[in-house]
Protein backbone atom coordinates (compact mmCIF):
# COMPACT_ATOMS: atom_id res chain seq x y z
CA UNK A 1 0.00 0.00 0.00
CA UNK A 2 0.97 3.18 -0.39
CA UNK A 3 2.07 5.86 2.38
CA UNK A 4 0.68 8.90 -0.14
CA UNK A 5 -2.78 7.39 0.87
CA UNK A 6 -2.66 9.23 4.18
CA UNK A 7 -2.58 12.52 1.98
CA UNK A 8 -5.15 11.86 -0.32
CA UNK A 9 -7.98 10.82 2.87
CA UNK A 10 -10.12 13.68 3.81
CA UNK A 11 -12.66 12.69 5.33
CA UNK A 12 -14.23 11.56 8.61
CA UNK A 13 -15.94 7.78 9.48
CA UNK A 14 -19.49 8.75 10.22
CA UNK A 15 -20.44 7.67 13.42
CA UNK A 16 -23.88 6.83 12.60
CA UNK A 17 -27.66 8.54 13.83
CA UNK A 18 -27.39 9.06 17.15
CA UNK A 19 -29.63 6.80 18.97
CA UNK A 20 -30.17 8.30 22.59
CA UNK A 21 -29.97 5.78 25.72
CA UNK A 22 -31.18 2.38 24.71
CA UNK A 23 -31.00 -0.92 26.91
CA UNK A 24 -31.83 -3.60 24.94
CA UNK A 25 -32.01 -7.15 26.19
CA UNK A 26 -32.35 -9.73 23.65
CA UNK A 27 -30.81 -13.21 22.98
CA UNK A 28 -28.06 -13.19 20.52
CA UNK A 29 -29.21 -17.15 18.84
CA UNK A 30 -32.95 -16.56 17.21
CA UNK A 31 -35.26 -19.17 18.29
CA UNK A 32 -39.01 -19.61 17.99
CA UNK A 33 -40.83 -16.36 17.10
CA UNK A 34 -43.23 -14.83 18.85
CA UNK A 35 -46.82 -13.31 17.69
CA UNK A 36 -46.63 -9.25 18.58
CA UNK A 37 -50.17 -10.49 20.83
CA UNK A 38 -47.52 -11.55 23.51
CA UNK A 39 -45.78 -8.83 24.04
CA UNK A 40 -46.53 -6.04 26.11
CA UNK A 41 -45.78 -2.68 28.32
CA UNK A 42 -44.77 -2.71 32.09
CA UNK A 43 -43.83 -0.01 34.33
CA UNK A 44 -40.66 -0.39 36.30
CA UNK A 45 -41.35 0.23 39.84
CA UNK A 46 -39.59 2.41 42.24
CA UNK A 47 -38.83 3.93 39.40
CA UNK A 48 -40.34 7.37 39.38
CA UNK A 49 -38.17 9.96 38.55
CA UNK A 50 -36.97 12.25 41.67
CA UNK A 51 -35.00 15.90 42.22
CA UNK A 52 -31.51 14.02 41.32
CA UNK A 53 -33.07 12.79 38.18
CA UNK A 54 -34.32 16.48 37.56
CA UNK A 55 -38.34 14.81 37.84
CA UNK A 56 -37.72 13.41 34.90
CA UNK A 57 -37.44 9.93 33.02
CA UNK A 58 -35.39 10.92 30.42
CA UNK A 59 -32.77 11.57 32.89
CA UNK A 60 -33.26 8.80 34.73
CA UNK A 61 -32.63 7.07 31.30
CA UNK A 62 -28.96 8.20 30.72
CA UNK A 63 -28.15 6.12 34.06
CA UNK A 64 -28.91 2.98 32.65
CA UNK A 65 -26.15 0.01 32.23
CA UNK A 66 -26.55 -3.23 31.06
CA UNK A 67 -24.61 -6.25 31.73
CA UNK A 68 -23.42 -9.12 29.91
CA UNK A 69 -25.07 -12.40 29.99
CA UNK A 70 -27.15 -10.87 32.85
CA UNK A 71 -30.79 -10.30 32.54
CA UNK A 72 -30.94 -7.11 34.39
CA UNK A 73 -29.81 -3.81 33.98
CA UNK A 74 -28.03 -1.37 36.78
CA UNK A 75 -28.94 1.99 36.87
CA UNK A 76 -27.49 4.53 38.56
CA UNK A 77 -29.42 7.16 41.66
CA UNK A 78 -27.97 9.96 43.01
CA UNK A 79 -24.40 7.56 42.89
CA UNK A 80 -26.09 5.05 44.05
CA UNK A 81 -26.50 1.46 41.83
CA UNK A 82 -29.76 -0.48 41.75
CA UNK A 83 -30.81 -3.53 39.41
CA UNK A 84 -34.09 -4.27 38.13
CA UNK A 85 -35.49 -7.62 39.93
CA UNK A 86 -37.61 -9.99 38.55
CA UNK A 87 -40.85 -7.96 39.79
CA UNK A 88 -39.41 -5.22 37.45
CA UNK A 89 -38.82 -3.02 40.23
CA UNK A 90 -35.52 -0.99 41.20
CA UNK A 91 -33.77 -2.36 44.51
CA UNK A 92 -30.72 -1.32 45.89
CA UNK A 93 -27.57 -3.05 45.32
CA UNK A 94 -25.90 -3.56 49.11
CA UNK A 95 -22.68 -5.71 48.10
CA UNK A 96 -19.04 -4.53 46.76
CA UNK A 97 -19.97 -2.14 44.23
CA UNK A 98 -19.12 1.04 45.87
CA UNK A 99 -21.37 3.69 46.32
CA UNK A 100 -21.13 7.25 45.49
CA UNK A 101 -19.51 6.37 42.27
CA UNK A 102 -21.75 7.54 38.96
CA UNK A 103 -22.21 5.98 35.70
CA UNK A 104 -20.13 8.31 33.61
CA UNK A 105 -16.91 6.08 33.67
CA UNK A 106 -18.05 2.24 34.12
CA UNK A 107 -17.77 -0.25 31.83
CA UNK A 108 -18.93 -3.86 31.90
CA UNK A 109 -17.37 -7.34 29.99
CA UNK A 110 -17.65 -10.59 30.64
CA UNK A 111 -15.17 -12.64 32.83
CA UNK A 112 -12.76 -15.56 32.36
CA UNK A 113 -15.13 -17.72 34.28
CA UNK A 114 -18.51 -18.57 32.19
CA UNK A 115 -21.37 -16.57 33.32
CA UNK A 116 -19.60 -14.13 35.79
CA UNK A 117 -19.05 -10.12 34.70
CA UNK A 118 -15.82 -7.88 35.54
CA UNK A 119 -16.93 -4.47 36.33
CA UNK A 120 -14.55 -1.08 36.55
CA UNK A 121 -15.26 1.80 37.90
CA UNK A 122 -12.98 4.40 39.27
CA UNK A 123 -10.67 3.14 41.69
CA UNK A 124 -11.73 -0.44 41.70
CA UNK A 125 -12.30 -3.95 39.63
CA UNK A 126 -15.22 -5.80 40.83
CA UNK A 127 -16.68 -9.40 40.13
CA UNK A 128 -20.39 -10.49 39.56
CA UNK A 129 -20.42 -14.24 39.99
CA UNK A 130 -22.57 -16.33 38.33
CA UNK A 131 -26.10 -16.52 39.96
CA UNK A 132 -25.51 -13.90 42.01
CA UNK A 133 -27.24 -9.99 42.34
CA UNK A 134 -24.08 -8.37 44.13
CA UNK A 135 -20.58 -7.20 43.01
CA UNK A 136 -17.52 -8.19 44.89
CA UNK A 137 -14.77 -6.11 45.22
CA UNK A 138 -10.76 -7.78 43.81
CA UNK A 139 -8.88 -5.17 42.74
CA UNK A 140 -8.43 -1.40 44.33
CA UNK A 141 -6.68 1.39 44.49
CA UNK A 142 -6.38 3.43 47.43
CA UNK A 143 -7.78 7.17 47.44
CA UNK A 144 -5.70 10.46 46.90
CA UNK A 145 -3.38 7.53 44.71
CA UNK A 146 -4.45 9.21 41.74
CA UNK A 147 -4.95 5.84 39.88
CA UNK A 148 -7.80 4.41 38.22
CA UNK A 149 -9.50 1.76 36.54
CA UNK A 150 -10.61 2.89 33.52
CA UNK A 151 -11.82 0.46 30.83
CA UNK A 152 -12.50 -3.44 30.56
CA UNK A 153 -12.88 -5.57 27.09
CA UNK A 154 -13.31 -9.22 26.83
CA UNK A 155 -11.28 -10.63 23.77
CA UNK A 156 -12.11 -13.92 22.82
CA UNK A 157 -8.86 -14.46 20.50
CA UNK A 158 -7.21 -14.34 23.65
CA UNK A 159 -9.84 -15.93 25.88
CA UNK A 160 -8.78 -13.22 27.93
CA UNK A 161 -10.96 -9.71 29.98
CA UNK A 162 -8.38 -7.13 29.87
CA UNK A 163 -8.61 -4.07 32.42
CA UNK A 164 -6.89 -0.68 31.30
CA UNK A 165 -6.40 2.37 33.70
CA UNK A 166 -3.49 4.72 34.72
CA UNK A 167 -1.14 1.89 34.92
CA UNK A 168 -1.47 -0.04 31.98
CA UNK A 169 -3.09 -3.33 30.42
CA UNK A 170 -4.02 -5.91 33.14
CA UNK A 171 -5.57 -10.11 32.65
CA UNK A 172 -8.20 -10.96 35.23
CA UNK A 173 -7.04 -14.19 35.88
CA UNK A 174 -9.73 -15.32 39.08
CA UNK A 175 -9.81 -12.71 41.64
CA UNK A 176 -6.33 -11.23 40.68
CA UNK A 177 -5.21 -8.91 37.78
CA UNK A 178 -1.28 -10.20 36.06
CA UNK A 179 0.29 -7.72 34.11
CA UNK A 180 -0.34 -8.22 30.33
CA UNK A 181 3.20 -7.56 28.83
CA UNK A 182 4.31 -5.03 26.22
CA UNK A 183 6.66 -4.24 24.12
CA UNK A 184 7.48 -0.40 23.92
CA UNK A 185 9.70 2.16 25.40
CA UNK A 186 6.47 4.07 26.03
CA UNK A 187 4.01 2.97 29.16
CA UNK A 188 0.65 2.06 28.32
CA UNK A 189 -1.77 4.31 29.82
CA UNK A 190 -5.74 3.44 29.23
CA UNK A 191 -7.70 6.84 29.34
CA UNK A 192 -10.46 5.85 27.40
CA UNK A 193 -12.22 3.66 24.80
CA UNK A 194 -10.44 0.45 25.19
CA UNK A 195 -11.52 -1.09 22.10
CA UNK A 196 -10.78 -4.70 20.63
CA UNK A 197 -9.76 -4.95 16.85
CA UNK A 198 -10.27 -8.47 15.94
CA UNK A 199 -9.95 -8.35 12.47
CA UNK A 200 -6.16 -6.56 12.55
CA UNK A 201 -5.37 -8.24 15.83
CA UNK A 202 -5.21 -5.61 18.44
CA UNK A 203 -6.36 -3.84 21.50
CA UNK A 204 -6.57 0.07 21.14
CA UNK A 205 -7.18 2.93 23.50
CA UNK A 206 -7.31 6.62 24.03
CA UNK A 207 -4.24 7.79 26.27
CA UNK A 208 -2.17 10.53 27.36
CA UNK A 209 -2.63 14.62 25.19
CA UNK A 210 -4.96 12.95 23.32
CA UNK A 211 -2.86 10.42 21.52
CA UNK A 212 -3.76 6.82 20.77
CA UNK A 213 -2.12 3.76 21.69
CA UNK A 214 -2.52 -0.16 19.95
CA UNK A 215 -1.37 -3.09 21.50
CA UNK A 216 -0.84 -5.69 18.90
CA UNK A 217 -1.50 -9.44 19.66
CA UNK A 218 2.94 -10.01 19.41
CA UNK A 219 2.95 -7.73 22.06
CA UNK A 220 3.89 -4.80 20.48
CA UNK A 221 2.73 -1.10 21.32
CA UNK A 222 2.48 1.59 19.52
CA UNK A 223 1.38 5.06 19.74
CA UNK A 224 -0.18 7.28 17.34
CA UNK A 225 0.10 10.90 18.08
CA UNK A 226 -2.76 13.20 17.70
CA UNK A 227 -2.94 15.57 15.14
CA UNK A 228 -4.07 18.32 16.62
CA UNK A 229 -3.56 19.25 20.35
CA UNK A 230 -6.91 19.17 22.50
CA UNK A 231 -8.88 16.05 20.60
CA UNK A 232 -11.32 14.06 22.26
CA UNK A 233 -10.81 10.20 21.02
CA UNK A 234 -14.66 9.49 19.70
CA UNK A 235 -14.43 6.11 18.07
CA UNK A 236 -11.94 3.47 16.68
CA UNK A 237 -12.88 1.13 13.64
CA UNK A 238 -10.69 -1.40 11.27
CA UNK A 239 -10.75 -2.65 8.03
CA UNK A 240 -9.26 -5.61 6.17
CA UNK A 241 -9.10 -4.97 2.79
CA UNK A 242 -6.97 -2.59 2.97
CA UNK A 243 -5.83 -3.34 6.20
CA UNK A 244 -6.67 0.56 8.17
CA UNK A 245 -6.84 1.73 11.64
CA UNK A 246 -9.71 4.29 11.50
CA UNK A 247 -9.68 6.98 14.46
CA UNK A 248 -12.60 9.10 14.84
CA UNK A 249 -11.90 12.13 17.14
CA UNK A 250 -14.59 14.75 18.09
CA UNK A 251 -12.79 17.57 15.47
CA UNK A 252 -11.34 15.12 12.12
CA UNK A 253 -10.73 11.71 11.66
CA UNK A 254 -7.64 10.01 10.99
CA UNK A 255 -7.29 6.93 8.72
CA UNK A 256 -3.46 4.93 8.98
CA UNK A 257 -2.68 1.56 6.61
CA UNK A 258 -1.61 -1.21 8.68
CA UNK A 259 0.77 -3.21 7.16
CA UNK A 260 2.54 -7.31 8.23
CA UNK A 261 0.46 -10.22 8.67
CA UNK A 262 -2.15 -11.29 11.71
CA UNK A 263 -0.15 -11.67 14.64
CA UNK A 264 2.60 -9.57 12.94
CA UNK A 265 0.85 -6.05 12.51
CA UNK A 266 1.97 -3.01 12.87
CA UNK A 267 1.59 0.98 11.41
CA UNK A 268 3.02 2.12 8.10
CA UNK A 269 3.58 5.43 9.97
CA UNK A 270 2.39 6.90 13.01
CA UNK A 271 2.37 10.57 12.79
CA UNK A 272 -0.94 11.32 11.13
CA UNK A 273 -2.14 14.24 8.72
CA UNK A 274 -5.06 16.10 10.20
CA UNK A 275 -8.34 15.62 7.96
CA UNK A 276 -11.33 18.47 8.99
CA UNK A 277 -13.60 17.13 6.85
CA UNK A 278 -16.57 15.26 7.73
CA UNK A 279 -18.14 13.21 4.73
CA UNK A 280 -16.35 9.79 5.30
CA UNK A 281 -17.99 6.35 6.13
CA UNK A 282 -17.77 2.93 6.68
CA UNK A 283 -20.04 0.29 5.06
CA UNK A 284 -20.33 -2.64 7.44
CA UNK A 285 -22.51 -4.42 5.16
CA UNK A 286 -19.94 -4.43 2.48
CA UNK A 287 -16.65 -3.93 4.37
CA UNK A 288 -15.90 -0.40 2.36
CA UNK A 289 -14.74 3.17 3.14
CA UNK A 290 -16.89 5.16 1.36
CA UNK A 291 -16.21 9.37 0.67
CA UNK A 292 -19.14 11.37 -0.62
CA UNK A 293 -18.64 14.77 -2.02
CA UNK A 294 -17.88 18.02 0.13
CA UNK A 295 -20.88 20.35 0.16
CA UNK A 296 -21.65 22.32 -1.24
CA UNK A 297 -19.68 21.23 -4.33
CA UNK A 298 -20.96 17.91 -6.83
CA UNK A 299 -18.49 15.06 -7.29
CA UNK A 300 -18.11 11.31 -7.68
CA UNK A 301 -18.36 8.89 -4.54
CA UNK A 302 -15.06 7.41 -3.93
CA UNK A 303 -13.92 4.22 -2.04
CA UNK A 304 -11.23 3.62 0.05
CA UNK A 305 -8.86 0.74 -2.38
CA UNK A 306 -5.10 -0.56 -1.92
CA UNK A 307 -3.98 2.44 -3.70
CA UNK A 308 -5.81 5.40 -2.18
CA UNK A 309 -9.00 6.97 -3.23
CA UNK A 310 -10.35 5.95 -6.08
CA UNK A 311 -13.81 6.93 -8.25
CA UNK A 312 -17.04 4.94 -8.23
CA UNK A 313 -18.09 4.46 -11.61
CA UNK A 314 -21.80 6.12 -12.33
CA UNK A 315 -21.71 8.46 -9.13
CA UNK A 316 -21.67 11.90 -9.39
CA UNK A 317 -23.86 13.99 -6.41
CA UNK A 318 -23.97 16.25 -3.58
CA UNK A 319 -24.29 16.78 -0.12
CA UNK A 320 -25.56 13.16 0.82
CA UNK A 321 -26.28 10.44 3.38
CA UNK A 322 -25.68 6.93 3.30
CA UNK A 323 -26.79 3.65 4.73
CA UNK A 324 -26.63 -0.11 5.54
CA UNK A 325 -30.08 -1.67 4.01
CA UNK A 326 -29.33 -5.46 4.71
CA UNK A 327 -32.69 -6.26 3.08
CA UNK A 328 -31.25 -5.18 -0.78
CA UNK A 329 -27.97 -6.35 0.27
CA UNK A 330 -26.34 -2.40 -0.85
CA UNK A 331 -25.95 0.98 0.04
CA UNK A 332 -28.93 3.69 0.23
CA UNK A 333 -27.36 6.88 -0.88
CA UNK A 334 -29.66 9.95 -0.04
CA UNK A 335 -28.64 12.88 -1.98
CA UNK A 336 -30.22 16.39 -3.53
CA UNK A 337 -30.52 14.86 -7.16
CA UNK A 338 -32.31 11.44 -5.82
CA UNK A 339 -31.83 8.24 -4.46
CA UNK A 340 -29.22 6.11 -5.46
CA UNK A 341 -27.95 2.23 -4.76
CA UNK A 342 -24.38 1.37 -3.83
CA UNK A 343 -23.31 -2.64 -4.56
CA UNK A 344 -20.05 -2.31 -4.10
CA UNK A 345 -18.76 -1.82 -7.45
CA UNK A 346 -21.32 0.96 -9.42
CA UNK A 347 -23.97 3.01 -7.94
CA UNK A 348 -27.33 2.78 -9.58
CA UNK A 349 -30.55 5.18 -9.41
CA UNK A 350 -33.17 3.85 -6.69
CA UNK A 351 -36.68 4.33 -7.47
CA UNK A 352 -37.67 8.00 -5.92
CA UNK A 353 -41.05 7.59 -3.72
CA UNK A 354 -42.18 11.81 -4.14
CA UNK A 355 -44.23 11.03 -0.47
CA UNK A 356 -41.33 10.24 1.48
CA UNK A 357 -40.84 13.87 3.05
CA UNK A 358 -37.92 15.59 4.62
CA UNK A 359 -35.93 13.98 7.48
CA UNK A 360 -35.95 10.58 6.20
CA UNK A 361 -34.27 7.81 8.47
CA UNK A 362 -33.19 3.78 7.79
CA UNK A 363 -33.89 1.40 10.18
CA UNK A 364 -32.60 -1.84 9.64
CA UNK A 365 -34.07 -5.09 11.34
CA UNK A 366 -31.99 -8.21 10.15
CA UNK A 367 -33.95 -10.61 12.30
CA UNK A 368 -37.25 -9.81 10.53
CA UNK A 369 -35.46 -9.45 7.28
CA UNK A 370 -37.22 -6.05 6.97
CA UNK A 371 -35.86 -2.44 6.17
CA UNK A 372 -37.55 0.80 6.59
CA UNK A 373 -37.89 4.62 6.10
CA UNK A 374 -39.45 6.74 8.23
CA UNK A 375 -39.96 10.68 7.66
CA UNK A 376 -42.37 13.44 8.74
CA UNK A 377 -45.18 12.28 6.98
CA UNK A 378 -45.30 8.38 6.67
CA UNK A 379 -43.35 4.92 7.28
CA UNK A 380 -41.98 3.17 3.99
CA UNK A 381 -40.55 -0.04 3.29
CA UNK A 382 -37.86 -1.49 0.91
CA UNK A 383 -38.88 -4.41 -0.88
CA UNK A 384 -36.77 -7.20 -2.09
CA UNK A 385 -37.05 -5.59 -5.71
CA UNK A 386 -35.43 -2.03 -4.56
CA UNK A 387 -39.00 -0.34 -4.08
CA UNK A 388 -40.17 1.78 -1.78
CA UNK A 389 -43.47 0.50 -0.26
CA UNK A 390 -45.64 2.94 1.96
CA UNK A 391 -46.76 0.72 4.70
CA UNK A 392 -50.24 1.22 6.49
CA UNK A 393 -50.27 2.90 10.24
CA UNK A 394 -52.38 2.19 13.22
CA UNK A 395 -54.62 5.52 13.47
CA UNK A 396 -52.48 5.83 16.86
CA UNK A 397 -49.29 6.40 14.37
CA UNK A 398 -50.49 8.57 12.08
CA UNK A 399 -49.76 11.47 11.35
CA UNK A 400 -46.86 11.87 14.06
CA UNK A 401 -43.16 11.80 14.71
CA UNK A 402 -41.12 8.39 14.46
CA UNK A 403 -38.41 8.13 17.20
CA UNK A 404 -36.96 4.51 16.95
CA UNK A 405 -37.05 1.26 16.13
CA UNK A 406 -35.10 -1.51 17.34
CA UNK A 407 -34.41 -5.19 16.20
CA UNK A 408 -35.28 -7.78 18.71
CA UNK A 409 -33.61 -10.97 17.31
CA UNK A 410 -34.34 -13.39 20.20
CA UNK A 411 -38.22 -13.25 19.58
CA UNK A 412 -37.63 -11.92 16.08
CA UNK A 413 -40.05 -8.45 16.43
CA UNK A 414 -39.04 -4.95 15.85
CA UNK A 415 -40.14 -2.28 18.49
CA UNK A 416 -41.38 1.23 17.18
CA UNK A 417 -40.96 3.97 19.61
CA UNK A 418 -43.32 6.88 18.77
CA UNK A 419 -44.34 10.33 20.01
CA UNK A 420 -47.66 8.62 21.16
CA UNK A 421 -47.51 4.78 21.56
CA UNK A 422 -45.34 1.89 21.54
CA UNK A 423 -45.74 -0.75 18.40
CA UNK A 424 -44.28 -3.86 17.05
CA UNK A 425 -43.62 -5.02 14.18
CA UNK A 426 -43.00 -8.72 12.61
CA UNK A 427 -41.36 -10.67 9.78
CA UNK A 428 -45.25 -11.20 8.10
CA UNK A 429 -47.43 -7.86 8.96
CA UNK A 430 -47.49 -4.76 9.32
CA UNK A 431 -47.29 -2.36 12.96
CA UNK A 432 -49.65 -3.17 15.63
CA UNK A 433 -49.76 -1.16 18.91
CA UNK A 434 -48.08 -3.15 21.98
CA UNK A 435 -50.49 -3.72 24.61
CA UNK A 436 -50.18 -0.96 27.22
CA UNK A 437 -48.16 0.91 24.30
CA UNK A 438 -51.36 3.57 23.91
CA UNK A 439 -50.42 4.44 27.35
CA UNK A 440 -47.21 6.15 26.57
CA UNK A 441 -46.20 9.51 25.15
CA UNK A 442 -43.12 10.59 23.77
CA UNK A 443 -41.24 7.63 24.38
CA UNK A 444 -37.69 7.80 24.29
CA UNK A 445 -35.21 5.07 24.00
CA UNK A 446 -32.42 5.32 26.29
CA UNK A 447 -28.60 3.59 25.91
CA UNK A 448 -26.90 2.31 22.61
CA UNK A 449 -25.95 -1.27 21.65
CA UNK A 450 -26.25 -2.53 24.76
CA UNK A 451 -27.82 -6.21 24.92
CA UNK A 452 -28.36 -8.86 27.48
CA UNK A 453 -28.48 -12.29 26.34
CA UNK A 454 -31.16 -13.77 28.64
CA UNK A 455 -34.07 -11.82 28.37
CA UNK A 456 -35.87 -10.63 25.22
CA UNK A 457 -37.30 -7.33 26.28
CA UNK A 458 -36.53 -3.73 25.61
CA UNK A 459 -35.97 -0.59 28.29
CA UNK A 460 -37.27 2.87 27.10
CA UNK A 461 -38.02 5.79 28.83
CA UNK A 462 -40.56 8.91 29.07
CA UNK A 463 -40.77 11.60 31.46
CA UNK A 464 -43.11 9.78 33.89
CA UNK A 465 -40.23 6.97 34.46
CA UNK A 466 -38.42 3.73 33.25
CA UNK A 467 -40.69 0.73 30.93
CA UNK A 468 -39.67 -2.40 29.73
CA UNK A 469 -41.08 -3.94 26.62
CA UNK A 470 -41.65 -7.95 27.53
CA UNK A 471 -43.70 -10.91 26.38
CA UNK A 472 -45.72 -13.67 28.19
CA UNK A 473 -43.21 -16.32 29.04
CA UNK A 474 -42.14 -12.93 31.91
CA UNK A 475 -44.80 -13.86 33.40
CA UNK A 476 -46.43 -10.09 33.34
CA UNK A 477 -48.34 -10.07 30.55
CA UNK A 478 -51.94 -11.27 31.80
Amino acid sequence: MKVGLINRIAERVASGVALGLICCLAVQTPTAAQGIEDLCVVRVGNADPGPSESDSGYYLGRNVHTLPGVAWPIVFRSLSPFRMDDEYKLARMTGGWPQGVGSLNIRFALSDTAGSVIGTGGLGVYRLDPGNTEFRQISAYKRGEQKSYNGVVRVDRMKATIVGGSEGLFVVADDELRALPVTTTVPPWVISNLTDLPILGAIAWGSAQGNVQIRWDSGLLEEVKAPQPFLYLRGIQELSDPALLILQFDKLTTVLPVQGTPGNRRLSMIHPTPWPEDRGWVSKLLSQYLVSPTPPNSGPLRRLGVNGLEDVPGATFSSSTMSDVSAIGAVLIQAREGKFIYDGQRVTPFPTEKEVGDYRTVWDLPSIKRTFMTSLQSVFEFTPDRQLRRIPLPGQLEPGSWVHMVDLPGIRVGIFLAERGVFAVDANRGFALVRGGEQIERARPTNPERVIALRNELMFVNAAGLYVVTNRSSGKCQ
